[in-house]
């Protein structure tokens, strides 16, 4: 049974915020957009191989090693405690922080998605960089709060 979670149209503005907060541009927040859209589709995801996890408000439930969250983030001591990863601002600071190891402001988005992610499907986040733009540009809108 899944806990509902916090509805997942609010979770790109929560990316957005913690983004904002740490001083992140809007080419970061775009990659980390992309990457929760690409790793779990925005659905808060718990996973039994990480049991606290099932405890949490949630979507949906994963079975993709021990993945949890909207970054699919594991339990292997790099992602913080299983509540950072269930936590949407959480799972984004700890995503940003990975970020900006490296200037992601220049180069291939996508490729700054994959360093931080290290994924077997690397092509996927640039699929993914419109869809961002557009819930950027749609918190943007609403905000007022853009940086370049």
């Amino acid at each position: 049974m899944c806990l509902p979670a916090a509805a997942g149209s609010s979770r790109p503005g929560r990316h957005q915020k913690e983004g904002r907060r740490r001083g992140i541009t809007d080419t970061g927040i775009k990659i980390a957009l992309a990457t929760a859209l690409v790793e779990s589709g925005m659905k808060m995801y718990a996973n039994p191989a990480d049991p606290a996890s099932m405890d949490m408000p949630h979507d949906a439930v994963g079975y993709d090693h021990d993945s949890v969250g909207l970054f699919q983030q594991r339990n292997n001591g790099a992602w913080g405690t299983t509540a950072d990863r269930m936590d949407p601002a959480k799972s984004a600071g700890m995503f940003y922080d990975r970020l900006d190891d490296a200037d992601y402001n220049t180069g291939d988005p996508g490729a700054h998605a994959q360093r931080v992610q290290v994924s077997a499907f690397p092509g996927r986040y640039a699929q993914k960089m419109g869809e961002a733009q557009e819930f950027l540009d749609k918190f943007n809108s609403s905000s007022g709060a853009k940086i370049t």
